[in-house]
């Protein structure tokens, strides 16, 4: 399959199978730098993403330290119908 994309190139451009070889390589080798850069780039926007969850999550489940009576449960922390009016 290469070999027939090499020679597809080298008749369509007219230039020698090294000439063409080469230009595939090229080509090849920049959509792996392409393909790399975009790995960076969304690893460093999950990265920044858990932070800022783990962050707000931590706002919200921030306990005062003078309230040792404080429970932190999701349980104690769902809204009823008789508490979502307050």
């Amino acid at each position: 399959m290469l070999h027939a994309e090499v020679l597809a190139l080298q008749e369509t451009l007219g230039i020698s199978y090294k000439d063409a070889s080469h230009c595939l390589y090229l080509a090849e080798l920049e959509k792996l730098k392409v393909a790399n850069e975009k790995y960076k780039a969304f690893k460093n926007l999950g990265n920044r993403l858990g932070e800022f969850v783990h962050d707000i999550n931590e706002d919200f489940i921030e306990v005062p330290d003078n309230d040792p009576d404080a429970d932190t449960t999701a349980e104690n922390h769902t809204v009823t119908e008789d508490t979502a009016d307050k």
